[in-house]
Parts: structure tokens; C-alpha cells; sequence
């Protein structure tokens, strides 16, 4: 599985759309195969969207990000966890352990607690 994380000064971003940065986590059986760094240039948000569909990135761990950029990114069948904070290889290793605390987009509203 392909799991990014938005960064900013190794925390999590705390928004989506002003992030520039990627942690990019390649996983197997909840380990860390490999993991680097990539940049996500200021596009339209459907122009996101698309570059973490073709970097093959499953899910998205971030902080807040908008409903509409959400919806895009679903669209391309990545499951968003958002309003996650603190270090960004924490949030990672807490996502593998299944310990983070869970705020997901859905399609229709905000719901903490549930995964799509």
C-alpha cells in the first residue's frame, strides 16, 4: 500500500491545499518498505488530485483539507484521514498500528471516527 502524508518542517501540514511536500511511505504488512520525499506544486485542486493518483498513493493522511478537494480526491479512490496532527512519521507509524485518531471525509459529510 502507498500512503502519503503532507508535510511541512516533518509535521503534518496542516492544510491540504497549501502543502508543498510529500512523505510517500511504501508498506507492506504494516511495515515501511521504503519512504521519500516528493513535491506537490500549487496546481488546481483536480491537478492534485490526479498527481497523487499517479504516484499510485492509496491513502492520504493530512490536516485539514476542503470537502470539494475530499470529494476529488475519493474520485480518484483515495481514502483521506484528515484533521491528523503532529509528526509526520508518527502519524504513519500511528495509521500502521491502527492507533490514529480517525477524521475522515465522506461523500456526503465530516464524520470523526469513520473511514471510507
Amino acid at each position: 500500500m502507498k500512503i502519503a502524508v503532507t508535510t511541512w518542517k516533518k509535521r503534518v501540514s496542516p492544510l491540504f491545499e497549501a502543502a508543498r511536500s510529500l512523505l510517500i511511505a511504501d508498506t507492506a504488512q504494516h511495515t515501511v518498505v521504503s519512504m521519500n520525499t516528493c513535491p506537490i506544486p500549487p496546481e488546481l485542486p483536480h491537478f492534485r488530485a490526479a498527481r497523487l493518483a499517479e504516484l499510485g498513493v492509496e491513502v492520504l493522511i493530512c490536516g485539514a483539507i476542503s470537502r470539494p478537494q475530499a470529494i476529488l480526491l475519493q474520485a480518484y479512490g483515495i481514502r483521506v484521514l484528515s484533521d491528523i496532527t503532529g509528526r509526520a512519521e508518527a502519524a504513519l507509524a500511528a495509521f500502521l498500528d491502527d492507533r490514529l485518531a480517525l477524521h475522515t471525509h465522506t461523500d456526503d459529510h465530516h464524520q470523526a471516527g469513520k473511514t471510507t
